[in-house]
């Protein structure tokens, strides 16, 4: 039995990731990627940008 038998209506996000009035990368998502991106910089001998440091922090 797949996901979309069990429950065939979309849940509130999905409604709204469809109608593009969401978007569907989380915060955790985001913060995720940011811890990522500094290791692979640091890694690369780059300097990572202030933003995404703090991006890396908000989660």
């Amino acid at each position: 039995m797949t996901m979309d038998q069990r429950n065939p209506s979309p849940s509130a996000l999905e409604k709204r990731i469809q109608a593009g009035k969401a978007d569907p990368i989380s915060d955790a998502e985001r913060a995720s990627a940011a811890r990522i991106r500094i290791v692979v910089d640091k890694k690369r001998g780059r300097k990572t940008e202030d933003w995404i440091k703090k991006l890396a922090q908000s989660a």
